[in-house]
């Protein structure tokens, strides 16, 4: 005995089903719409592909906004972005005293060291707006050839974006340091080309030439030097001061000398200079001392 399905209660159920989730929309739609919104406006200078319209907008993962509006702007080269941010965020940000806004309804400029930055959600490559604090000097504040709307905060580079920089920057790097690796390898295989034609060879032997020449100049001028008659000249200076001083030690200097001119060159051996002028050192100093 089969059951009968009851076609009334799953109507039912159906309907109250889909009551609650069109209540559920309709509350949560008007919660949003009860939130307070402002404006702000950035300008990246990079591609924003992937970043669409009602993107979240994050201080450090958490959400204070949503992505408003992105077009092209004024200068046509950078894109512009407005960013719907809740005012009780920005109230939790410090960025305006809490309550301030709901009685002024003006919202004051945000600081200068407050910057938003493109990032990326996993793999899917759906982007997100980051907000945080980064230092000016770092991320100094772009040059803007048009004046930007209110509430305006500078765009600091993706890390995507710093990324492809770094990566063009050492392909021109490696191009240049290729180029440069060229030259050198040129230059070696030129001077090798030269060694093994003989260029070095050549260049070796005359400057061995000139140095053996440089060498057979000095022989000669020492050649040129009388040896005997700076002996004789020296052995007669000594002679007249012996001669001048006299005494008991002029015979012992003599006979020194005597010994001294033994030892001395070729020419001074081959001749009894040395003897001669001691005896006749010694007869002078005799006569001096009688």
């Amino acid at each position: 005995m089969t059951t009968r399905a009851n076609y009334s209660k799953i109507g039912l159920f159906v309907v109250l089903g889909f009551s609650a989730a069109l209540a559920l929309a309709v509350g949560l739609g008007a919660t949003r719409s009860q939130r307070t919104t402002v404006p702000f406006f950035t300008y990246f200078n990079e591609s924003v592909q992937g970043l669409d319209v009602g993107a979240p907008v994050t201080f450090r993962g958490v959400g204070i906004g949503r992505v408003g509006e992105i077009t092209i702007a004024p200068d046509r080269r950078l894109v512009a972005v407005r960013m719907d941010v809740d005012v009780q965020s920005t109230e939790q940000l410090g960025l305006v005293p809490r309550g301030e806004f709901a009685r002024t309804h003006v919202f004051p400029e945000p600081p200068s060291d407050l910057r938003v930055q493109l990032g990326s959600q996993g793999l899917t490559g759906t982007k997100h707006v980051e907000v945080d604090f980064f230092d000016p000097k770092a991320n100094p504040p772009p040059v803007l050839s048009f004046p930007p709307m209110p509430h305006y905060i500078a765009a600091a580079t993706s890390l995507t974006k710093s990324l492809e920089d770094l990566v063009s920057k050492a392909m021109e790097r490696l191009d240049t340091l290729a180029e440069r690796a060229t030259v050198v390898v040129d230059g070696v295989g030129r001077i090798v080309d030269d060694l093994e034609r003989g260029g070095g060879g050549k260049n070796m032997a005359l400057a061995l030439g000139q140095a053996k020449d440089t060498l057979l100049g000095l022989n000669r001028i020492v050649g040129t030097l009388h040896r005997d008659k700076i002996a004789e000249s020296a052995g007669a200076t000594l002679a007249a001061l012996c001669v001048t001083a006299g005494g008991s030690h002029t015979e012992t200097a003599s006979t020194r000398l005597a010994t001294t001119m033994a030892f001395a060159g070729p020419s001074a051996r081959n001749s009894t200079f040395g003897e001669r002028w001691g005896a006749r050192s010694s007869k002078r100093a005799l006569f001096v001392a009688r």
